[in-house]
Order: C-alpha cells, then structure tokens, then sequence
C-alpha cells in the first residue's frame, strides 16, 4: 500500500467544501453580472420564437438572436453567463410564450411591446398659424379636406385603439405639399420613432418590419398603376398585420397605423374601383403649382389671391422655401408649438366621433378620371343631354372604335351590354331594351322613351372616311 497518497478525510472534504463554495461564489457573481446587464440592456425573451427581443436606442423592441449576442456584448462570451441571464429573467417576469403590440389587454404569457409612455402631451394656448397653412397645403385649399384631415389626427391620438376603423389618406397632385414634413417632422414630435415614411412597395413586401408598432406611416410616391391595389386595400383594411422579421418567425401584431398614401400623379396614388373596398379611402388632390411654399407667400402677403401658382423658378417662391428653412421649419417641429396645435386639435374634434372616409368632389374626380374605357364611354353617350335611344350594334361598334383609336383593348360584347344595364340601373332606370322592324330588319334599341318612333340613327354616331367608319358621337 502507497501510504504517502493517502489524504486524510478531514482534508479532502474541506477541499470539497472549498470547491462548492468556489462554485456558489461564481454563481452569484454570474447573476449579479446578469442583474447589472438587464439593467442596463432591458430585454425579454420569447419562447416561441426562441428569440430575445432587446430595446433600441429608438424605442422600439428589436428581436436578437442568442448567438449574435456575444458580437455585441463580451459577457455573453463568458462560460454559463447566458443561464445567468435566464435565470434573472424569469426571476423578473421577462419570459413570455409570444410577442403582440397591442392597445388592447393581452394574456399574462404574450409580451406587449406597444410603447405610449413618450408621446407629446396636449397643451393648452395659442399656437402658429403655420399649422394651420400646412392643413391648407396639404387639403388643397378645399374646407371639407382641411376639416378631415385634422379630424383624422386628432382622432388618432385620442382614441388610438381605433386606428385599423380610420380611413387612409390619399393625397395626390401636386408635390411637395408637406406630406413628408407633418409625419417626418410634426408627427414624429407626437409619437417619437413611431412614424415612418416608405415607398409603397416597402411597406407591401413581406419582410415589413418598419411598419410594427408604427402610429403613423406615409406611403411615398405610390401610383394606381403600378400599386397592387388589392393587396394595398388589404394592408389598410386589417385590424391584425404578420410581421416577418428575417432568420425568426412571423408574429400577429395590431395594424396601429394611420396611413397617408402620396402620389405626385394626377390621377390618383390608389386605383378606385368603386366597390366596398373603397369605403377605407379618404381622397385629396392639390391643384399643380400650389406646394407648400405657395401657401406660405399667400398667408406672408407676398402675393395677393388672384395668383394661382407658383413654380420653382420664380423668385417668390425661393423666398418662400428660404424662410421655410430659416425659419418654418423650427416653428413646426417646437415641441411646445405642436402641443398647443395637437392640444387644439383634440379639443376641436372632441365630439366629432369617428371619421368616415371623404368621398367629396376630389374623390369623385379620380373615380371619372380611372373609369375604364367602356365605363366612360356609356356614362358619354347615355349622359349626353340630347340622348333618346342608340341601336344596340351602333353603341358597341362605336365603343370598339374609341378602344381603337385610344389604344385600348375592348370587352366583349356580351360585357358591354352588362355594363349598359348595370350603368342604367344606377343613373338611368327609365332606360328599356326595345325591338323594332325597321323596313326589313329587326333592329334592338337602349331607348329612355320606348313610345317614341325609332329610326336607325346611326349617322347621329358614326360617319364614314377613307378609313372606315369614325365615332362623331359625346366624346369621352
């Protein structure tokens, strides 16, 4: 027996002890660190998503992934540090099942990431009156425009839970109104890094976390024509959006944005098919030459009302966006100036209940302006204010030549016809289909006084020249 390797035991358990406490000493250092790191760093994990999400600089809860962390952090490198934080976490109550934003309550296990506690409080008194020339600019001048759009913001915020109930706003026309300054700027000074400004197709595509969580969000330069206008409907219409952050999950979160649709283009930012899905459409044109910078002149007196427009290469209009700069701009983005406007806003509004979507003559504008082809060409004829009937193959050959000499592709005719009764139905109920023998043809008519003697009146609507016939017809 090697008796000089023989330990007694006193020693050898308190060499264990030793270690034991080595072991809880480190521990406790491990937790402290992990106490001083959440409370630095505030954060919460979701199990579903087996992701952290950590608070940003922005406000706004950012999801990070365990193995990323050790590239921002040196503690995370550290052996059993990242149990350390597990344990604190569930010790604070950081560990939840899933993730909403959401005004509404949620359950004990989701994480509610809304944020409300920074935004700008309403202040009573008297505020710039360069507010109110911003609502003039960007509602057209048009009272019913201005009056909508202040209803819509100071609904908002008084009443944030209904935002997916709120009408977006399409403002089109003439650019640089001020769209980007009051959600940028103003807006930004109410809810801080809770609006953003996108281009349309950003904000449709399916990696869209720039909307989570936003009040506010401009959808910049869209077009009828290029938008998916389905899809686009769909976004604003739903009172839950998924977001799809990358390498993660999707999750459910409230749609809590107001949206403001913007175009320079004449004929609208959304396309209008005149169906329900409209209902969530509120529409403003600004006449071209009249940006913001003319609306400044007009209230500084430094061109009188009879003048209309204003383009960037005059003078007045340089001085306007200089003193816009030097000046307007700090105006508007005071944080005491747009409490009192906000203030005055609310309180304007304070009964008005909820906004229902402006369908005014700006709406009715773009709606005849985006009539398809076959749409505006019935409206023409049926509307012209001589009409009394049309032979049935005259009203669709003279909408086959208009396609043609428009460049559009026609519907058929059994379409055509739908739409001639479905358009008669709408604006022109007396209209009757009626048949007539007319020498030794049965001729069918659209006809508004079926009591009348109907001749073939196809001169009235077309003529002939070296290239056919041509439509002398209402124009369209």
């Amino acid at each position: 027996m090697d008796y000089e390797n023989i330990v007694p035991l006193t020693k050898r358990d308190h060499e264990a002890t030793e270690s034991v406490e080595r072991k809880k000493e480190r521990s406790r250092d491990l937790i402290r660190m992990a106490e001083e790191f959440l409370d630095k760093n505030p954060m919460v994990f979701v199990q579903r998503l087996n992701c952290y999400f950590a608070l940003s600089a922005a406000d706004k809860w950012v999801p990070v992934k365990r193995y990323s962390m050790a590239d921002r952090h040196e503690e995370w490198s550290i052996p059993r540090f990242p149990q350390a934080i597990t344990r604190v976490m569930a010790k604070r109550g950081l560990l939840y099942l899933d993730i909403t934003i959401s005004f509404a309550a949620v359950g004990a296990d989701v994480f509610n990431g809304l944020r409300r506690d920074r935004w700008l409080q309403p202040q009573d008194g008297p505020y710039p009156v360069l507010f109110d020339t911003l609502m003039q600019s960007l509602g057209g001048n048009k009272p019913e425009n201005i009056a909508h759009i202040e209803h819509l913001l100071a609904y908002k915020y008084a009443h944030p839970e209904t935002s997916s109930q709120l009408p977006a706003l399409a403002i089109h026309g003439e650019g640089g109104v001020g769209k980007n300054l009051l959600v940028q700027h103003v807006l930004a000074q109410v809810y801080p890094d809770q609006t953003t400004a996108q281009t349309a197709e950003m904000a449709l595509s399916s990696h869209n976390t720039e909307l989570e969580g936003m009040m506010v969000c401009l959808l910049d330069e869209s077009n009828a024509e290029k938008i998916n206008d389905a899809i686009l409907k769909n976004l604003i219409g739903n009172s839950r959006i998924w977001i799809n952050p990358k390498n993660i999950n999707k999750y459910l979160v409230d749609n809590t944005a107001l949206y403001i649709i913007s175009s320079n283009s004449e004929e609208g930012a959304v396309y209008l098919n005149r169906s329900h899905a409209d209902r969530r459409l509120s529409i403003c044109y600004c006449l071209p030459g009249q940006p913001l910078e003319y609306w400044i002149a007009r209230e500084r007196g430094w061109i009188a009302p009879e003048v209309t427009a204003l383009t960037e290469r005059e003078p007045i209009y340089q001085q306007a966006r200089q003193w816009m700069h030097e000046t307007g701009y700090g105006i508007v983005t005071n944080k005491d100036n747009v409490a009192k406007w906000l203030g005055h806003l609310v309180r304007k509004y304070a009964d008005a209940g909820l906004p229902t979507p402006l369908h005014g003559d700006d709406y009715q504008r773009v709606s005849d302006l985006q009539k398809p082809t076959h749409e505006a060409f019935i409206a023409a004829v049926l509307g012209a204010e001589e009409f009394k009937y049309i032979e049935r193959g005259v009203f669709l050959e003279g909408y086959r030549i208009t396609c043609r000499d428009h460049g559009y592709r026609p519907i058929g005719s059994k379409r055509f016809y739908h739409a001639v009764r479905s358009h008669a139905r709408l604006h022109m109920p007396e209209l009757v289909e009626i048949e007539r023998v007319i020498g030794d043809k049965h001729l069918r008519f659209f006809s508004r006084i079926p009591q009348a003697h109907h001749v073939n009146n196809r001169e009235r609507y077309l003529d002939s020249g070296p290239a056919g016939p041509f439509w002398v017809g209402p124009a369209i």
